[in-house]
């Protein structure tokens, strides 16, 4: 059995448009807090094309606000000054990350068209979705994003049905290498529903239970369960390594290395067919 493991913002929705509404709203609302804690004295309004570097380097809404501190203060936007920033100013981190929810749930209620309206399907992911389905492969999502959010939105596109499990920032919100403990939580929950060639059942935190001989679960075993993940952020990618054949979503928001991560690079959503099509000897 085959399962795909989605990123969503940047992989199957382009987000951009909300996370950078969303960011606007956040920091006018904070602005005082945003100068006491962050040292930035005046609030700068916050291009667009700005917003997209931003994007590209952040793996969470925290990010965000640690790219704007970054940008305003004349440091690098890279992984190791993100990190120490995030250290740094965590407690302020996490109140933004907050406010930012509390202005998205506001934006919704105030008007769902327009918020809808911020966000759009990759062109060519539902023929995908379909293609890869036919093929035999299972769909789960991880996600820096609530599954709550990922439901809502995906049920507005007509996409829901396709995807079996989807995990989101429930789990260790705010961490920014949170993808390690989501694959294996969804690995359990694949494992523990379907079960594995070696008879065994897993929980849904990954540890691995004999299972006894002649039960159901060891009954409707598919075999080996391979897993895929694709994502947009190849520190995301980097976290997973070794857990799951990676696979870099190039029309999503991220640049990738050379050299950074072993990984297949997906041009366009209709090339994953073939990508993960079975190899015949």
């Amino acid at each position: 059995m085959r399962v795909l493991i989605w990123d969503f913002d940047g992989v199957i929705v382009d987000t951009v448009r909300e996370c950078y509404i969303l960011t606007l709203r956040t920091i006018e609302r904070e602005k005082d807090y945003l100068a006491r804690e962050a040292g930035i004295a005046k609030f700068a309004p916050i291009p667009f094309s700005d917003f997209e570097v931003y994007r590209s380097k952040s793996v969470n809404a925290a990010d965000f606000f640690a790219n704007y501190i970054l940008h305003h203060t004349g440091l690098e936007m890279n992984e190791e000054n993100l990190e120490k920033v995030t250290k740094k100013h965590q407690p302020f981190l996490k109140k933004m990350d907050i406010v930012f929810y509390e202005e998205r749930d506001r934006l919704m209620n105030e008007n769902k068209a327009e918020y809808f309206g911020t966000l759009k399907v990759y062109a060519g992911i539902p023929k995908t979705l379909e293609s890869l389905s036919n093929l035999g492969i299972k769909h789960a999502i991880m996600s820096a994003r609530d599954s709550h959010s990922i439901k809502q939105i995906l049920t507005h596109f007509k996409l829901l049905r396709h995807f079996e499990y989807i995990i989101g920032h429930e789990v260790n919100k705010g961490d920014r290498h949170v993808k390690g403990m989501q694959i294996s939580m969804l690995k359990g929950h694949f494992e523990e529903k379907y079960g594995d060639v070696n008879g065994k059942k897993t929980d849904l935190l990954g540890k691995t239970a004999s299972a006894q001989t002649g039960t159901s679960h060891a009954s409707k075993s598919p075999g080996k369960i391979e897993y895929s993940f694709i994502d947009d952020i190849p520190f995301n990618l980097k976290k997973v390594e070794g857990q799951a054949n990676l696979l870099f979503a190039k029309w999503g928001y991220g640049k990738l290395p050379r050299g950074y991560v072993d990984c297949t690079v997906a041009k366009m959503p209709s090339n994953l067919p073939s990508l993960l099509a079975p190899k015949h000897s």
